[in-house]
């Protein structure tokens, strides 16, 4: 069960605060867990000149965030990418299945999907998707997946789902129906950015117990979401009052809740 952390608005957000904010989620730990959300892998996707790049290491020696700063210090910031106005984080904890696959960023997320060209689809997921076997022993597509080099991780299935649906039904927002109707599991919270042509959709579900989800948007048209809240308000209080953050959605980990939404732009 993982962290997610996510960013999309007119004004860049600097990408040292967003290593902050994953830093301190890697680490969080509530009375009502087992386990921090992170510490066995993290990863960053940022827009940059129009295109999607994501940057991502697995568990070696020490924080896999202060791994992943590093990483981004020298494939973006010495670049001159300090900012952006899409950013999205993850922290792993890998469930017992999965335990052997912590070393590789390949099974590390976000998940970038760029299978069929005209679209481009981000997940980021914490939880079990039960039926992940049977949902990849499925398509029919030709998809390049990262996992299975080491062994196929169940959250890198949504990214090529969706695209799976969306060949055969061309409306974006009826195929996250479809994709968010297929998910098995006792939780599971999942956010996909689909961008389409420019436009772009940001949806989320929540379903069961999972680890939490907190969202806030501004009037002008900004959304934050984390897994939890301390870490975002920790770092970025002074840009989200300066822009008029207002949280709007918050569930508490592990309570039982169903949650679905999509946002869109352009």
């Amino acid at each position: 069960m993982c962290g997610i952390f996510g960013y999309f608005f007119q004004a860049p957000l600097g990408i040292e605060e967003c290593l902050n904010v994953l830093g301190k989620l890697e680490v969080s730990k509530l009375e009502v867990d087992h386990s921090p959300v992170g510490g066995h892998g993290a990863g960053l996707l940022l827009m940059k000149e129009g295109g999607l790049d994501v940057v991502k290491t697995g568990k070696k020696e020490g924080s896999p965030v202060e791994e992943l700063r590093g990483l981004v210090e020298g494939r973006w910031i010495q670049q001159g990418y300090s900012s952006s106005s899409l950013i999205m984080g993850h922290v792993r904890r890998a469930s017992e299945e999965f335990k052997d696959t912590i070393p590789f960023p390949e099974t590390t997320q976000p998940y970038l999907a760029e299978c069929m060209g005209e679209v481009r689809i981000v997940s980021l997921h914490n939880g079990k998707l039960a039926n992940y076997k049977e949902l990849f022993e499925g398509f029919s597509l030709s998809h390049r997946l990262e996992s299975p080099s080491r062994q196929l991780i169940d959250s890198e299935i949504f990214p090529h789902l969706f695209e799976e649906i969306f060949s055969s039904q061309p409306d974006v927002e009826r195929s996250i129906e479809i994709l968010w109707g297929k998910i098995e599991g006792e939780g599971n919270a999942l956010t996909l950015l689909i961008e389409r042509e420019g436009k772009i959709w940001l949806s989320f579900l929540y379903k069961g117990k999972a680890r939490g989800l907190v969202i806030w948007q501004s009037g002008k048209g900004g959304v934050i979401f984390s897994s939890r809240r301390d870490p975002v308000l920790r770092y970025l209080k002074p840009f989200m009052d300066l822009w008029g953050f207002r949280e709007t959605l918050f569930i508490p980990p592990r309570e039982p809740r169903f949650f679905k939404k999509v946002f869109s732009w352009g």
